[in-house]
């Protein structure tokens, strides 16, 4: 008995456990567009300035470009607020086919990156956007001078 109550207690105790750093995190949600389209199957990840003390996020656009961003750590609720550059790329496999290598790199089973390097790197990306509380949504349109010049 008294095994299972401290079994029990120890269980409470972990549930009641939220990130272990303390930083306060905001959901993060937003849609990306390039020339006004949805952009689908699009990783998208938010990378702190040196000024923020968060770790960044990620997230997988849908049919919609739209997106939920996940600590970069796994924790849940979103990230801490402070001032991002936002990074965009998009494998694509030989048929068309959205590829799962996630890493922005191109996947050696020959799959390719189809957004220009500038835009796919967090040091060369142009994009940045402002996490704040109560803050809009993330609503970035990757403008066509932007994809212009794209990988080879």
């Amino acid at each position: 008995m008294f095994i299972r109550l401290v079994f029990f207690f120890t269980f409470l105790t972990f549930l009641g456990c939220g990130p272990s750093d303390g930083l306060s995190r905001i959901p993060v949600k937003g849609k990306i567009t390039a020339i006004g389209e949805p952009l689908t199957g699009a990783l998208v990840r938010f990378v702190p300035l040196q000024s923020n003390m968060g770790y960044g996020g990620s997230a997988v656009t849908d049919a919609n470009g739209a997106f939920i961003l996940i600590d970069s750590r796994g924790f849940p609720g979103g990230i801490v607020a402070g001032e991002y550059l936002v990074a965009i790329s998009k494998l694509v496999k030989p048929e068309g086919a959205q590829n799962s290598n996630k890493s922005g790199e191109d996947d050696p089973s020959g799959g390719r990156e189809t957004m220009p390097v500038k835009l796919t790197s967090a040091e060369q990306s142009p994009l940045r956007f402002t996490v704040e509380k109560g803050g809009p949504d993330a609503l970035i349109d990757i403008p066509a001078e932007m994809l212009e010049k794209k990988r080879k």
